[in-house]
This record gives structure tokens, sequence and C-alpha cells, in this order.
């Protein structure tokens, strides 16, 4: 019981709950100049009052040739999209959380990973939390292995996850 009239500050930062969610098959799409769900890789999680979500993960993506690609972290509350822990509005540009270039001189044998780790601010209630891609050129992004073609232990198949934990505040 705190009988002084401060705050009592010892719940801040404890870890409620953690959800997760891991992607160990693959994406792909040819969906050019369009942010795009990766599908299976969102994880839900319900917050009260004003506590924050810890996000924490990684990304596994490769493309074709001369591809360019950015993704981002997108929070999605009441059927409405947030893009999250991007970078600052600067004219054309994309806001983005991740940036890659496939370049042609290397082909289609590139496997670029990230992680990941960011502190949101949410409003209690339900939020689903995912990554969206979004390409230039190429021809088509895949998560979770290379975009080359070839069936052998040279073209690795990889993990992608996002991991979510509420914090009290």
């Amino acid at each position: 019981t705190n009988t002084s009239g401060n705050a009592d500050i010892t719940n801040v930062g404890k870890i409620l709950q953690v959800v997760s969610t891991t992607k160990t098959d693959t994406f792909s799409t040819t969906t050019n100049q369009t942010f795009e769900d990766i599908t299976g890789l969102n994880v839900s999680i319900t917050t009260t009052g004003s506590n924050k979500v810890l996000l924490q993960g990684c990304f596994s993506i490769s493309a074709s040739a001369d591809t360019f690609v950015v993704a981002r972290l997108v929070r999605t509350t009441s059927g409405s999209d947030t893009p999250i822990f991007i970078g600052d509005a600067s004219s054309n540009r994309s806001r983005a959380t991740f940036g890659f270039y496939f370049d042609l001189t290397r082909g289609n044998f590139q496997l670029n990973d990230k992680g990941f780790t960011f502190l949101d601010t949410p409003s209690a209630g339900t939020h689903t939390y995912k990554i969206q891609v979004f390409r230039h050129g190429g021809s088509e992004i895949i998560v979770n292995r290379t975009s080359d073609s070839t069936d052998s232990a040279r073209s690795g198949m990889t993990v992608s996850s996002i991991t979510v934990s509420e914090l009290a505040a």
C-alpha cells in the first residue's frame, strides 16, 4: 500500500502478457508499387489502460534481381492501418521501417535478414501488428527463401517472426 501520496511505480515496465507468431513457410508477391500484407506474419494483442507494447522480431526477404523493396511495421486497430516505426516524410519517398535493394550483379541468390525492436504506445484495445512489403522494379518479392528457383542446399529456407509484449505503464 502506498501511503506517501506518490504514484506507485512498482509495476511500471512489468510484462503483463506475451504473444508471438512465427512464419516458417514462404510468401511471394508480384504486386508492384503497393504496400501488401505478408500472409501469416501478424499477431494480435489486447491491451488495457495506457500500457505500452514492445515489438521484437525478425524478417527475412529476397527479390528478383534489380528490385527495390521497402517494408514497414503496421498496427491495425478497429480495421484502420497505422504505419509505425517509420522514417520521416520526404517528398515522394516511401515511409518505411526497412529498405532493400537486390542488385543485378548478384542475381536471385540474395537473402536479407533484419531484426527489429520498437516500443509502441497504442490506446487500450485490440491491436494487430504486421509487416507490409512494397516492390518497385524486378518481378517478385519472396519472404523466407531466396528468389532463385534452384532446389539445392545453397538456397536457404529461413524464418520470420513477430513477438509483442504488453508492458505496464
